[in-house]
């Protein structure tokens, strides 16, 4: 499903994608919105990172969002995940994506490219 390159990009992607999503939670605090709201007024390249981290936090969400509807209606590797696993991806849309993909995709995947090393 996922090449090595692949599975590396998508890990990157998530790691960036949590850390946005708690930045943003974050920013609900009073004093730490404000901090990011001084910083970023007053600096190009906090605005820019900020951009940059919100746009590849939208990027990432639909692809994961993609690839865990795909890998659970038919791009599973091994048994078809549990149906409950669709309300998962579906209702609890930011968090879900990245747990069904940490939780059935990459352990899927790991053990599909450990076989193929020892193949």
């Amino acid at each position: 499903m996922l090449s090595r390159p692949q599975l590396l990009g998508m890990r990157v992607l998530v790691a960036l994608y949590v850390l946005t999503v708690a930045i943003l939670f974050a920013t609900n605090i009073r004093p730490v919105g404000n901090a990011v709201f001084r910083i970023s007024s007053m600096h190009a390249w906090a605005r820019l990172t900020l951009g940059i981290l919100v746009s590849a936090m939208i990027l990432t969400f639909f692809l994961l969002l993609a690839l865990c509807l795909h890998h659970f209606a038919r791009g599973h590797l091994g048994p078809k995940p549990a149906a409950w696993w669709f309300w998962v991806i579906v209702l609890t849309n930011f968090i879900g994506i990245v747990v069904y993909y940490l939780g059935v995709i990459e352990p899927e995947l790991r053990a599909f490219h450990a076989a193929e090393r020892h193949v």
